[in-house]
């Protein structure tokens, strides 16, 4: 197989929503679950995709989702989201790769929109839709939460992974890996090394540091490219309804003289 790193377009929103879920289904990811209680798989899928396009208009300057690619078929292998410092963008930006939006994929970022509210109201019977399913429905694409989101859930493992954040990077400026995801077809390949050697490349470039949380199946992969192991992020599932608990790793790789 062939593969190529491509800055992520408009148009990606349903191979990066396919890559993200389909990787937890096949994880029997718990906290994923207790997140998205009850919602089908395919539903998520198309509902963050309906709301990728929007996310990717409001920030592309801080922002870059780097793609992997099977230049055989187009399928997204792998992707990494990015969260840059501005001193990173000001000073580099214009030597970063991002998408631009084309008048045909603005047209069909309406298509795809309106598609996937009639794909949302017709997947439960009438009034057997989960709690804050039509709230999300109109902001879908916007601000707001994603369809069939626990909102309990969400804001209290967020709000745990920020004072962990906060604790270790102090005043000092990261460059931030957010999510990395690799559909399973592909998990024995190195796409997810491909995605994350752009962001290790910049990081070593402007000599900054990277900052991420991991779940422990990656640690072997982090530690090659020269990650230390900083601390555990223990979630307590029970608090969600869960049993025992969940543990985020985190690490941060210095940049390499």
């Amino acid at each position: 197989m062939s593969f190529e790193v491509q800055a992520a377009r408009i148009t990606d929103g349903n191979g990066v929503a396919e890559t993200l879920f389909r990787s937890a289904e096949q994880e029997n990811d718990p906290l994923m679950a207790r997140m998205y209680p009850g919602t089908p798989w395919d539903l998520l899928i198309q509902s963050h995709a309906s709301r990728y396009p929007r996310t990717f208009q409001r920030n592309p300057k801080w922002v870059r989702v780097i793609k992997v690619v099977d230049t055989s078929n187009g399928t997204i292998a792998s992707y990494a989201k990015w969260v840059l410092p501005r001193d990173v963008v000001v000073q580099w930006g214009k030597d970063l790769p991002v998408a631009d939006v084309t008048d045909e994929e603005l047209k069909w970022v309406g298509d795809v929109e309106e598609k996937a509210r009639s794909f949302i109201d017709n997947q439960w019977p009438e009034g057997q839709k989960p709690p804050g399913t039509e709230e999300s429905t109109k902001a879908m694409y916007e601000r707001g939460w994603p369809v069939g989101v626990d909102k309990f859930t969400a804001t209290e493992t967020s709000s745990a992974l920020a004072e962990a954040a906060k604790g270790i990077k102090g005043n000092r400026a990261f460059i931030d890996l957010e999510n990395l995801r690799t559909l399973p077809a592909y998990a024995d390949t190195e796409t997810e090394k491909m995605a994350l050697q752009w962001g290790l490349d910049l990081a070593d470039s402007v000599k900054l540091p990277v900052y991420t949380t991991i779940p422990s199946k990656l640690q072997p992969v982090f530690e090659a490219l020269g990650f230390q192991h900083h601390r555990d992020i223990v979630i307590d599932m029970e608090k969600f309804g869960g049993e025992g608990e969940y543990k985020f790793l985190v690490f941060v790789r210095e940049p390499r003289v």
